[in-house]
């Protein structure tokens, strides 16, 4: 009776261990992070963790994690914090962020990382978005549009340089804060760098500063913006404004070409670690990438008005 007892026992917990769920973690830093924090309790990096340890989280901050000069690049296992309230991804390599199955997420800030593009469309409780590409160096987002008419509950939205922010949700929040530009200083104070079209529910509302737009407050130095239900003609003046680079990628040399009137000032080429990599004579009609390595970088591009980051393929 006890030796069948005991093999019952041990058949139990057999099944039990092999049944226990496990998240693949396949980028090493990202797991040696979960390691330092006591996220992942096995303590060691070796690719996966236990699902339970995501889910038992409701925060989850990943902030300036480089070790030895290197980044996380994938954040592949992120899908398993089902239970995160609040996540904050900063300083990263990534160029995507898998947030679907976070449906319980209130506040998400991924503010410099390497991110073109942002789906928010499953966080319906989502208040609070920080999704900011500011400064000199890489990591910097390159997010153009932002669709947020999948979230009815959102009163907080950092998005520097972001071009189009989709707020037709049929529930614009009162005392909405948005952020499209900070006060850069040592700028003269007549510089515009770029405009954000902001769709909303009711333009002549927002026209006519009525409620709920008269109680928003949105922050947009040396940016321009407009509360409207369609973008068309603000893309065509953003479209006008644009820098463009020809050909993109470049083998030998390249050409940049700007708008009717605009004069470029300084042009500068950055690899993804924000190096500078080279100074150009803005005077010349082409740049050369003679001695450029093969790969990603950002040629960082001023005029008189405005100044572009623009991803420049080498091959």
């Amino acid at each position: 009776m006890k030796k069948q007892l005991l093999f019952s026992l041990v058949t139990l917990a057999f099944f039990a261990t092999g049944n226990a769920q496990i998240t693949a973690i396949p980028d090493a830093k990202f797991e040696a992070y979960l390691v330092e924090k006591n996220i992942d309790t096995d303590g060691v990096v070796n690719g996966q963790m236990a699902t339970a340890d995501a889910e038992a989280l409701t925060t989850l901050s990943i902030s300036n994690y480089s070790s030895n000069g290197e980044y996380i690049y994938d954040l592949t296992g992120i899908e398993a914090f089902v239970n995160l309230e609040s996540l904050t991804v900063h300083s990263t390599m990534i160029t995507e962020l898998n947030i679907q199955t976070l449906t319980n997420l209130r506040s998400l800030d991924c503010g410099d990382n390497n991110l073109t593009s942002l789906d928010v469309s499953h966080n319906t409780l989502l208040t609070s978005l920080v999704v900011q590409g500011f400064g000199d160096l890489l990591p910097m987002n390159q997010i153009s549009q932002l669709d947020l008419s999948h979230n009815p509950l959102i009163t907080r939205i950092e998005a520097i340089n972001v071009q189009m922010i989709d707020l037709r949700n049929g529930n614009n929040q009162p005392q909405m804060s948005i952020i499209i530009s900070y006060d850069r200083g040592g700028i003269p104070p007549d510089y515009i760098s770029g405009h954000t079209c902001i769709l909303v529910d009711d333009e002549n509302l927002a026209s006519a500063n009525s409620a709920p737009y008269n109680t928003w407050r949105i922050t947009s130095q040396h940016r321009t913006y407009s509360l409207t239900e369609t973008c068309e003609v603000n893309r065509k003046e953003h479209k006008a404004n644009m820098v463009s680079v020809y050909p993109n990628p470049a083998q030998d040399v390249f050409t940049i070409n700007t708008a009717k009137g605009e004069t470029i000032t300084d042009a500068s080429l950055y690899d993804i670690t924000g190096r500078l990599v080279k100074k150009y004579d803005v005077l010349q009609n082409s740049f050369s990438v003679a001695g450029v390595q093969n790969g990603t970088y950002v040629l960082k591009v001023a005029t008189a008005t405005a100044s572009h980051d623009i991803k420049l393929l080498v091959n």
